[in-house]
């Protein structure tokens, strides 16, 4: 028995098995039900391209994330880059954040986001909905030709179903300044945004953290172990091959409807259907052509165009593709419960047909194409989400199970929260260990 279970080993269930051991805690162990760790932060060589799935990049704004990814991976093992990021509008390119930077659209609809963003609803107290949040802080302009077709894509869903909570730093603000400068002065950077730098690793795609943090953990970690069974009663772990692990406390990083299903008995049948999110088909596309665009990402609100955001993993790091070739990727939203495969191959076939139009390219032009999906993508923030996430977390606690990560606390989060997120579950679990212990044994006790 390890008095500590962690299932799942992504980023924030290796991030809380490191910080076990930093803190001199070895009594855990974690499971991986793929046949190796990573998650959603694996990196795949295909045809001399090094494809991850989807993009995923480093963001840091917090300065013990900073010490970890030097300590993790080392400075000259990452580049660091300033954002460029764009919209496609309007068959045009307007620089990242749209809400400050209209000078790459029609004059018509530069006036028209500016006039909205003035007379927009500001009696509007509290509003709850994306779509009353969106129009309350920009106008319909803004929402209109950005905001709302755009995250209608990520989510597929109507607005009106969407609550704003998720925003927060991911949304920048503007202000009347920033727009009339954004409209005058063409800029092709902005510090706006919580992202406005990012890291990448030299070699070897994202998946070069998980392999270094991995290498940084002294017990091992048992890969090809999916979860079917949590008994949360008994505090028993029944994984598909049979094998059984008992606990005192369970981390649990799956995602939260996934797990909700193990548990026995059963306490969550509502939220296993009531929790939802997208799921997202990446097309990765290498090109026998040196550099197609020098943004590192488009953001895509156009109708027009199947996928919601384009990158290009080149322009991360040289190495992501052959000399002389780049490297791009696509993403698209979609309902899993109502996209058959037929459709999605007609979505990813008419997706790269007009990708392949936008740069005047031809089929000779691919050198290759390697498509992934991912079954849970953006988690929905819906209004039972709202209302229930935290009930259902506490009720975990109750049970001394801890749901946590992107997907276990069902939530929109980049990868610098997964390691904060398993530094600070790692810590309470600590805390509690030894306040347990302390109890039974005297307040010398500790873990």
């Amino acid at each position: 028995m390890a008095r500590v279970v962690i299932i799942g080993a992504g980023l924030t269930g290796l991030s809380a098995a490191y910080h076990l051991e930093q803190s001199g805690f070895f009594d855990y162990e974690i499971f991986e039900k793929e046949s190796e760790p990573g998650g959603l932060l694996r990196s795949i060589s295909h045809d001399g391209f090094t494809f991850d799935y989807s993009g995923h990049i480093l963001h840091v704004n917090d300065p013990y994330f900073g010490w970890f990814l030097e300590s993790i991976l080392g400075q000259s093992s990452l580049y660091k880059h300033q954002r460029r990021a764009f919209i496609l509008s309007h068959r045009g390119y307007t620089a990242y954040p749209f809400q400050e930077n209209l000078g790459g659209l029609p004059p018509a609809i530069a006036k028209q986001c500016i006039l909205d963003y003035i007379k927009r609803p500001l009696s509007q107290s509290k509003p709850k909905t994306f779509l009353e949040w969106s129009q309350h802080h920009f106008g319909r302009g803004i929402s209109k030709h950005f905001l709302i077709p755009y995250n209608e894509k990520i989510t597929c869903k109507n607005l009106n179903e969407i609550m704003s909570s998720w925003t927060g730093r991911f949304v920048p603000k503007t202000s009347l300044k920033k727009l009339l400068q954004g409209t005058i002065n063409v800029s092709t950077s902005s510090q706006s945004g919580y992202n406005p730098t990012f890291f990448y690793p030299v070699n070897g795609g994202i998946q070069t953290l998980i392999s270094k943090l991995k290498s940084r953990l002294k017990n091992s970690i048992k890969t090809n172990h999916k979860a079917v069974e949590v008994n949360q009663t008994k505090k028993v772990v029944t994984f598909e091959n049979g094998e059984k692990a008992t606990y005192s406390k369970l981390i649990s990083t799956a995602p939260l409807p996934t797990f909700l299903k193990t548990l026995s008995p059963k306490a969550f049948a509502i939220a296993e259907k009531k929790l939802t999110a997208t799921s997202t088909l990446c097309l990765n596309l290498g090109f026998n052509i040196p550099q197609l665009i020098k943004a590192h990402w488009v953001y895509v609100p156009e109708k027009e165009y199947q996928f919601h955001r384009f990158g290009t993993w080149s322009n991360f790091s040289p190495s992501m593709a052959p000399a002389k070739h780049s490297s791009v990727y696509l993403e698209i939203s979609f309902n899993k419960n109502t996209t058959t495969k037929d459709k999605l191959k007609t979505l990813a076939d008419t997706a790269i047909e007009s990708f392949l139009k936008l740069f005047n390219l031809s089929e000779q032009n691919i050198a290759t194409r390697k498509d992934l999906v991912i079954p849970t993508s953006y988690v929905v923030y819906d209004l039972w989400r709202e209302k229930n996430i935290t009930k259902i977390h506490n009720q975990l606690n109750v049970y001394n199970i801890y749901s946590e990560g992107r997907f276990g606390a069902w939530k929109y989060s980049s990868m610098q929260e997964a390691v904060l997120d398993g530094k600070n579950v790692a810590e309470k679990i600590l805390a509690e260990l030894v306040a347990t212990a302390q109890r039974q044994h005297g307040t010398m006790a500790s873990v």
